[in-house]
């Protein structure tokens, strides 16, 4: 393609826009007309190291390839639309009459600074988190990773958004059918952009008709170098603050990265209470409900009887009392996550009020079905991954109406119809409920418990990673 065609093409493509500017430079040997977004370069940049010295170069491209442009991210726009599109990423063109047209990489666009992790705290740990640069998230792994060995594969997707989407893996641990699927399913992508995580996350969801998240979202670059060591892969999009890890399994939802910061006993028993939690966030009110309703004999006698005593004003049933608290609970939740921090404590106080004191003087509720939401409420908040929680809150209303339609075995029952459905997820070909079930010897260390680094010599079965021994 011609000079001048290239320069009408880009023109006509972008002309139209307000802060599209270009400037003819008339030098000595040769004339040469640059072109930018305005915002989104370094003007100082751009004529310290470029503009000031197109006054003397005979030649564009051999003044890059000589280093008379000193400046070593300059790449050659093959036609208009690789020009154009660089310019809306930010970069500079330079197209010298009747010659070649370069783009060089002078950006300044406006970015997050590098901070504390806003939704997963981090206690003895870095104190850094993903932003929405992607360039500056792969230069946070590979500053806790110093290796060759890490790899970074991008690829563009969306027709109109064009973002970079990184693929993050240690090619000598990463099992090559991980990569390879992954690899295919970001190529399969065919969207206008990538603008929200959620998009990612349904092309990396085997089964989209499940309440639970099969792809690990982290802002902890920490998190992401550890699940990169053990054999796992990472998707960064540009734009998006998070990092998604594949394969995902139930037993990274229960871990946290400061697990592995202290004392691996009192880490153990932390991360053996989560199971314990979790099971009581389930089960808890439609065992209440259970009970209450159908198994009455089953209760202790005084216990009973203070139960009866309490509900003695109630004039609804047990399960429309825990429904409703746990709605108005979910309710208080939503509330909370939309309200501006500073009405956020206000927010609580009257919740608390209104579902606590009033509800109860009020004998709307009975003191013991508050009790039971409020505990399995908490539970649910001990949780390290919120979108697992929010699968388990969901479950656990079904079991109280489970509960209290055949008693204790609707509980049974709704707690296998449960185990069933999280055991025909698999990611990536790993079994959802791996290393517990699903995988040829069933693993508690490092799962269920924790187990020091100097210990845990080899990399997890279910990953089938190239070196079986994290030593190698």
């Amino acid at each position: 393609m011609q000079s001048e065609d290239i320069k009408m093409t880009v023109e006509d493509i972008l002309g139209k826009n307000s802060d599209f500017k270009k400037h003819r430079i008339c030098g000595e040997f040769a004339t040469f007309t640059v072109y930018y977004i305005d915002g989104t370069v370094d003007k100082e940049v751009l004529s310290r190291l470029i503009t000031d010295k197109l006054k003397n170069i005979k030649n564009l491209e051999k003044a890059v390839e000589d280093g008379t442009i000193p400046f070593c991210s300059a790449e050659k726009a093959e036609n208009a639309p690789d020009a154009a599109e660089a310019l809306v990423r930010g970069k500079a063109a330079v197209e010298q009459a009747g010659g070649s047209t370069y783009v060089f990489d002078v950006r300044n666009m406006q970015s997050r600074s590098v901070s504390q992790p806003s939704e997963e705290n981090a206690v003895k740990a870095s104190k850094d988190s993903f932003v929405e640069e992607v360039k500056t998230n792969i230069t946070l792994l590979r500053k806790k990773i110093a290796s060759p060995n890490l790899t970074v594969e991008n690829i563009k997707i969306g027709r109109q958004s064009a973002t970079t989407v990184s693929l993050v893996y240690m090619s000598n641990i990463a099992s090559n059918d991980l990569t390879e699927k992954i690899s295919d399913v970001l190529n399969s992508i065919d969207i206008d952009g990538i603008i929200t995580p959620g998009v990612i996350e349904q092309y990396f969801s085997k089964n989209l008709f499940t309440l639970f998240p099969q792809t690990v979202e982290t802002e902890r670059p920490d998190k992401v170098c550890r699940s990169l060591l053990l054999g796992r892969a990472a998707i960064i999009a540009d734009g998006i603050p998070l990092a998604y890890i594949l394969p995902a399994t139930a037993a990274q939802f229960l871990s946290t990265p400061e697990d592995y910061s202290g004392n691996f006993i009192f880490a153990s028993v932390v991360r053996a209470l989560r199971y314990f939690l979790l099971f009581i966030e389930i089960f808890l009110p439609g065992g209440y409900v259970a009970l209450t309703t159908f198994h009455f004999e089953m209760i202790p006698g005084n216990l009973a009887l203070s139960i009866a005593e309490t509900r003695s004003g109630v004039p609804f049933p047990v399960v429309f009392e825990v429904l409703a608290m746990l709605a108005l609970f979910e309710i208080l939740i939503e509330a909370g996550r939309h309200m501006p921090k500073s009405s956020g404590q206000a927010v609580s106080i009257v919740g608390a009020l209104v579902v606590g004191e009033a509800a109860i003087s009020a004998d709307l509720v009975s003191p013991a079905a508050l009790i039971i939401v409020a505990v399995s409420a908490i539970c649910s908040f001990a949780m390290p991954n919120q979108e697992f929680s929010n699968a388990l809150r969901l479950w656990r209303v079904l079991l109280t109406v489970f509960g209290a339609l055949i008693g204790l075995f609707g509980i049974v029952a709704g707690g296998l119809l449960l185990l069933l459905r999280i055991s025909m997820i698999e990611s990536f070909g790993v079994p959802y409920l791996a290393p517990f079930a699903g995988v040829k010897k069933i693993r508690f260390k490092d799962s269920f418990a924790v187990i020091p680094d100097k210990y845990n010599v080899f990399r997890p079965e279910e990953l089938n990673t190239k070196n079986k021994r994290r030593s190698k």
